[in-house]
């Protein structure tokens, strides 16, 4: 008897003792999912490209301060020396009471390089509801409005369309185009996709492109997303967990993929908004960037 109360309370010191070690490394873990921020490098390689191109993608960042007035994210941005920044979508929080917080990012950036914006789902719906103009907003800090847009530009002699577009980009096999996209998006991808520059689009929903894989058509280079925050909990060894639009385990929660002759690159951005549950786990924050070779 006495040997049998022995192991149990050796059993039960040890249980505790690792239930402790769990807490604290999830607690640290959840701690260093909200307030550390890494940098995960692609190369792109491009017979568009001469001169190597540095591109930034910032996404999902949801209102959220990494250290006081966002200096630790705008000296980590600095440190990469950019030739293009790109933020895409869920910037801002639907139910943020002003969008000075994204005003005031574009505004850091752009002094370290361009900076193009375009929305996600919480801008959509912050628009809907506050019925704020954030193109002017982010005009007059000094960035660029893309949401069924485009522009030419030319970085290093290289030429580039950058374009955004929140709406989804379907190619239906079944009825033609122009019946099963809205009318904007259709006549926005035939316009963008029609050149001989390299083009870069930002869509903030992978899944725009993924759902119907045989779909996604469109002849254009390079697609960057975000949304799906890698998943929100993310396992040692296996990756993201969960979507709620991809499912359980999905391969396109974060990184470079190739669909039907586009590649499209999911950044598991930068936070996550308060009203998300479960908080990001084993999750730290991402800024990607793509080097164009």
């Amino acid at each position: 008897m006495k040997k049998k109360r022995k192991i149990l309370k050796h059993i039960l010191i040890y249980s505790g003792i690792f239930l402790i070690c769990l807490l604290f490394y999830t607690g640290s873990t959840i701690y260093a999912s909200k307030n550390f921020i890494e940098v995960t490098t692609y190369e792109y390689p491009s017979d568009k490209i001469d001169t190597p191109i540095d591109i930034l993608v910032i996404s999902d960042a949801h209102a959220h301060n990494f250290g006081e007035g966002n200096k630790d994210l705008t000296q980590k941005v600095k440190n990469e020396h950019p030739d293009i920044i790109l933020l895409d979508g869920d910037i801002i929080n639907f139910y943020e009471k002003n969008a000075d917080y994204l005003k005031n990012m574009v505004s850091d950036l752009k002094e370290i390089a361009p900076v193009y914006y375009t929305i996600g789902n919480h801008e959509a719906s912050y628009i809907s509801t506050k019925k704020e103009d954030l193109k002017s907003l982010v005009d007059e800090a000094g960035g660029i409005y893309l949401d069924q847009d485009y522009v030419d530009i030319t970085v290093k002699n290289q030429h580039l369309r950058i374009g955004g577009l929140y709406d989804y980009a379907y190619n239906n096999l079944q009825v033609p185009q122009e019946q099963y996209l809205q009318k904007g998006s259709y006549q926005f991808l035939q316009d963008y996709s029609n050149t001989d520059s390299f083009t870069l689009l930002m869509s903030h929903r992978p899944e725009s492109f993924i759902d119907n894989d045989e779909d996604a058509r469109w002849p254009i280079d390079l697609v960057v997303s975000g949304h799906e925050h890698g998943g929100q909990i993310r396992l040692p060894f296996i990756g993201g967990f969960y979507s709620t639009h991809l499912g359980l385990f999905s391969d396109y929660l974060s990184g470079y993929h190739n669909i039907n002759g586009i590649t499209l690159l999911v950044s598991r951005g930068l936070g996550t908004h308060e009203h998300k549950v479960p908080p990001r786990m084993y999750n730290i924050p991402e800024i990607v960037k793509v080097r164009l070779t």
